[in-house]
C-alpha cells in the first residue's frame, strides 16, 4: 500500500543559502503559517494529494464514463505526483492548524551540519491523533480542480485553491515525523508520513489512494465472490454475442457488453483492493515505525526511572 508523504519546510529557509544563515525555529511559531517562521509545503506526493484535497471521501460512480476514463486517472495520477496537485507553496497551517508540540520544531543551526561533535541526528518520532483538514469536495468541484490542475502554472510551487463552498473537514492520523538533511547533516525541514486517518464527522476511515469507508463497507468474502461471478457472466455474454450470435466486434451489442465487461472488471479490481487495504489484520506500513519509536520511548523513560532512583 502507498504512503501519504508531505515535505515541509519553514518559509525563508527554502534554498540552500537561506539555510545557510536561518536560527532555530521554536515550536510556537512553528504553527504561524502566515508568519515569517510559517512552514510551507514543498512536496506532497500524489497519496497525500488525493486525501488533503477530499477526492478520497468522493463516492465512486459505476459508469461506462468510468472504465474508458481509467487512463487519464492514471495520467492525473503521475501529473499530481510531479507537482504536488497544488499543494505545494501551500501554508501548512492551512493543512495542519494545531500541530502537537516538537511535530515541527528544528534544531538551531550550531546543532546541524555534518557529523563533527555536538551535530544532532536525524530525528523521527510519532505522534498520535494529529489533526489534519481535509477539503470537502462533490464530484463537480473535483473534475473542475482537476482541470485546473491540469492547465499551465499549476505546477510546482503553485498553491491549491479549494473549491468555492467545498468547506473543509478535520480528520485524525498517527503522523510518523522525521528530520529531512542535506548531504551535508543540515536539517531542512520535516517529513510527515501516514497511511491511515478517521474523519469523526461522517465515521469513515481512509488508506492511501483509496475510497474511505465505513467499516460497514468492507467488502467481505461474499461481495468480492458475487464481483468475480459478474465477471465470469458478462464475458460469458460476450462470447456468447461473438460465437452464438455471430456479432462482430464493432457491432453495438458487442461493443456495450465489452464496455460493460469492463466496468465489472473495474468493480472486482477495487473491491479486492479495498478489502485488502482495509483487513484488520493490516497495521499498515508505519507499524514497524510506531513500534520502533515506542520502543524507544520506553527505554528512555527507563533509563530516567532509573536515574531518578540513583
Amino acid at each position: 500500500m502507498a504512503c501519504c508523504v508531505l515535505i515541509v519546510e519553514p518559509a525563508g529557509r527554502t534554498t540552500a543559502a537561506a539555510a545557510a544563515t536561518s536560527s532555530a525555529v521554536s515550536e510556537s511559531a512553528a504553527d504561524g503559517g502566515g508568519s515569517e517562521h510559517g512552514f510551507i509545503v514543498t512536496y506532497a506526493n500524489a497519496a497525500a494529494v488525493h486525501m488533503l484535497l477530499g477526492h478520497s471521501s468522493l463516492p465512486r460512480t459505476e459508469t461506462a464514463a468510468d472504465a474508458g476514463a481509467a487512463g487519464a486517472g492514471a495520467g492525473a495520477a503521475a501529473t499530481a505526483a510531479r507537482t504536488g496537485g497544488g499543494l505545494c507553496g501551500s501554508p501548512l497551517s492551512t493543512l495542519l492548524p494545531h500541530a502537537p508540540p516538537g511535530l515541527l520544531s528544528m534544531p538551531a543551526a550550531s546543532t546541524t551540519g555534518g557529523l563533527g561533535r555536538g551535530a544532532q541526528a536525524p530525528r523521527m518520532a510519532v505522534y498520535a491523533r494529529v489533526e489534519l483538514q481535509q477539503q470537502q469536495q462533490e464530484p463537480e468541484q473535483q473534475q473542475q480542480q482537476q482541470r485546473v490542475q491540469a492547465e499551465p502554472g499549476q505546477g510546482h510551487g503553485a498553491a491549491a485553491e479549494p473549491a468555492s463552498g467545498s468547506g473543509m473537514r478535520a480528520c485524525r492520523a498517527d503522523v510518523l515525523a522525521c528530520d529531512v538533511c542535506s548531504p551535508s547533516g543540515r536539517t531542512l525541514g520535516r517529513a510527515l508520513l501516514f497511511d491511515r486517518w478517521h474523519c469523526a464527522s461522517n465515521g469513515r476511515s481512509g488508506r492511501p489512494l483509496m475510497r474511505e469507508l465505513t467499516e460497514a463497507e468492507v467488502p467481505g468474502e461474499a461481495t468480492l465472490q458475487a464481483a468475480v461471478k459478474a465477471v465470469r457472466a458478462q464475458a460469458d455474454a460476450v462470447r456468447s454475442l461473438k460465437q452464438a450470435r455471430g456479432l462482430g466486434n464493432q457491432h453495438p451489442d458487442v461493443i456495450n457488453g465489452v464496455t460493460q465487461l469492463a466496468i465489472a472488471k473495474a468493480m472486482a479490481s477495487e473491491l479486492a483492493a479495498l478489502a485488502g487495504a482495509y483487513a484488520r489484520g493490516d497495521a499498515g506500513l508505519l507499524a514497524p515505525f510506531v513500534e520502533l519509536c515506542t520502543q524507544r520511548e520506553q527505554a528512555q523513560q527507563a533509563q530516567q526511572e532509573q536515574g531518578s532512583r540513583d
